[in-house]
C-alpha cells in the first residue's frame, strides 16, 4: 500500500506498537522490525507523502518502544489515552500516553511552528 502513495497524500498508520507485536498476542502481527518500518517513513519523506503514525507509547510507568529516528524530522505528540484497558482486566488503575508521529511538511502545515515540551504535555 505504501508503495502506491503519491506526493500529496496523506497516510495514517495505526501500527502494532512496539512491545507488543513480538509478543505471543494474536491480535497484532508480528515482524515488522524497527528498521524496516523507518526506512519505510524515509522513503514516503522522499516521495513527499504526509503521514501520520501512532506506533509507542507508555503505561504506568512502563514505556514501550523506542522513538522513531531523528533523521525522519517527525513531530512527536503524547497524547493521553486513558486508563489502560489491560491494567484494568488485571485490577490495576493505570494510565495510557501513546505517542503520534507527525511528518515534517503536515506538522508545518497544521501545526505551525513544533510544540514547547509544556505545550505537547498539554495534548
Amino acid at each position: 500500500m505504501l508503495e502506491q502513495a503519491e506526493t500529496g497524500d496523506i497516510v495514517y498508520m495505526d501500527s502494532p506498537y512496539q512491545g507488543v507485536s513480538a509478543a505471543h498476542d494474536h491480535r497484532y502481527a508480528a515482524g515488522v522490525s524497527f528498521g524496516d518500518f523507518a526506512a519505510a517513513l524515509a522513503e514516503l519523506n522522499r516521495k513527499g507523502v504526509d503521514f501520520i503514525v501512532s506506533y509507542d507509547g507508555a503505561c504506568g510507568c512502563r514505556t514501550y518502544g523506542q522513538d522513531l529516528p531523528d533523521s525522519l524530522k517527525c513531530q512527536k505528540i503524547m497524547l493521553n489515552a486513558g486508563r489502560s484497558t489491560q491494567a484494568t482486566l488485571l485490577g490495576k488503575a493505570e494510565l495510557t500516553s501513546e505517542a503520534l508521529y507527525i511528518s515534517e511538511v503536515l506538522s508545518q502545515r497544521l501545526l505551525g511552528n513544533a510544540f514547547t515540551p509544556a505545550q505537547q504535555e498539554a495534548v
